[in-house]
């Protein structure tokens, strides 16, 4: 037996391979860089991912947002003008609505014939003799009382009273709207009344002849819808009450209440009271 010590034995259970905590740790690692390295791949794609909707994109910071084309709608521009406003009736009748004019207010000329007047004395002449019933009357020159408005005299002698006709200019023509005299005044209807059967008359009037003669027409019409009459003094204004009364329909609504008077040297009218009223 040889005194040199042989090889030393290994404890039991040993051996060279590579301790198991070593690999736990290597494992351990390695996972740790999977998970890092997936999360910076998955930012990456986050920030880069971009939705597009053609055709507007909005971006606010890094924030990018793509919103759907806005739509508008205009409605086409329309302009009314109440002057310019033009009408077309059924019958093909054009009217501007500038130029429409309200005539209601006025006895003559009527609205529904041809007869218009450039100056207001014709007016007023044509009015006292075709309408009222002057005789050759005495007329007078033109009064303003406006710039569109005034009155013209008449006198069915040239000493006579006067009745003054009242003209207005309601377009670029004259119109008569009443007359108003110094003999004759009308206290009921007023003006622009409507009437129906029978109508009351009241006033007061002084008559050379001591009579009154009252008339209510419809405009454009060939005989009067009523008449009537009264009995007045001679020298001072007296009151005088007249009932009118008419069965018939009248043809339009617009007329007038015409109150005369006769005079001792003319066998026409003396005084005239003329007043617009509906009927």
């Amino acid at each position: 037996m040889s005194d040199t010590p042989g090889p030393t034995a290994q404890p039991e259970g040993r051996s060279d391979a590579t301790p198991r905590w070593l690999l736990y740790a290597i494992l351990a690692v390695l996972l740790a860089i999977v998970v890092v390295v997936t999360l910076l791949l998955l930012g990456d794609d986050d920030s880069e991912q971009v939705t597009v909707v053609d055709p507007t994109t909005t971006t606010a910071g890094d924030t990018t947002t793509t919103t759907a084309p806005a739509t508008t709608t205009t409605a086409e521009p329309t302009t009314t003008s109440a002057e310019d406003t033009t009408t077309t009736t059924a019958a093909g009748t054009t009217t501007t609505a500038g130029d429409q004019v309200d005539t209601s207010t006025a006895v003559f000329p009527f609205a529904d014939d041809d007869l218009r007047f450039d100056d207001p004395v014709e007016a007023a002449t044509v009015f006292a003799e075709t309408i009222v019933g002057f005789t050759d009357p005495v007329v007078s020159d033109y009064r303003a009382g406006d710039s569109r408005s005034g009155e013209v005299g008449v006198r069915p002698v040239a000493d006579g009273p006067e009745t003054i006709i009242l003209v207005r200019q309601l377009d670029e023509h004259w119109w008569i709207l009443g007359a108003v005299p110094e003999g004759i005044t009308i206290a009921e209807p007023e003006w622009m009344t409507e009437l129906r059967s029978p109508v009351t008359v009241r006033g007061e009037a002084v008559s050379p002849e001591g009579d009154l003669f009252l008339e209510l027409w419809t405009d454009g019409a060939d005989e009067p819808l009523a008449l009537g009459q009264a009995m007045v003094d001679r020298d001072e204004p007296s009151g005088f009450e007249v009932e009118l009364t008419y069965d018939q329909r009248p043809a339009t609504r617009d007329g007038a209440l015409v109150v005369r008077s006769r005079g001792p040297s003319t066998s026409g009218v003396w005084e005239a009271a003329v007043l617009r009223v509906q009927l």
